[in-house]
């Protein structure tokens, strides 16, 4: 009779470690969710990406950030999509689709906060994608 209440005891007790174990579990991969990256969290651009860029596409690198400062997020955008579609070597298109995506990134949160020029913007993307844009940049 010892041994049957040694066993339930011992059968009881792995039920409520692993009960709390995947308890433990689910706790630790809820923990993550819902936290979002802030705009502010993404790392500003790479002050040397185009440092060894032809004049021209440090031109053009050069002409995509004073867009996005002034919140000009269309033309940031498809200055920054016509370096891609140059040829530079991997690490200025990593660069450059980086800060598409930040660039993006900033022109949602403008609209969801009602800025006017994030809102434009947003409907000249959805009228004309600036990847598929053929705008001499330069001229804008």
């Amino acid at each position: 009779m010892h041994k049957e209440n040694f066993s339930h005891l011992k059968r009881r007790t792995l039920k409520i470690a692993a009960l709390a174990f995947c308890c433990a579990s689910i706790a630790f991969l809820l923990s993550g969710c819902g936290k979002q990256p802030q705009i502010g969290d993404a790392p500003p651009p790479n002050p040397t990406a185009f440092d060894n860029a032809a004049p021209e596409i440090k031109e053009l690198w050069t002409q995509a950030l004073e867009a996005d400062k002034t919140n000009d997020y269309y033309r940031a955008q498809v200055i920054l999509y016509e370096i891609i579609r140059s040829e530079v070597p991997p690490d200025q298109v990593n660069e450059a689709r980086r800060q598409i995506g930040v660039f993006h990134e900033r022109l949602m949160e403008g609209v969801k906060k009602g800025d006017a020029e994030a809102k434009a913007a947003y409907e000249k993307f959805r009228e004309l994608p600036p990847s598929r844009a053929n705008i001499p940049v330069s001229s804008q």
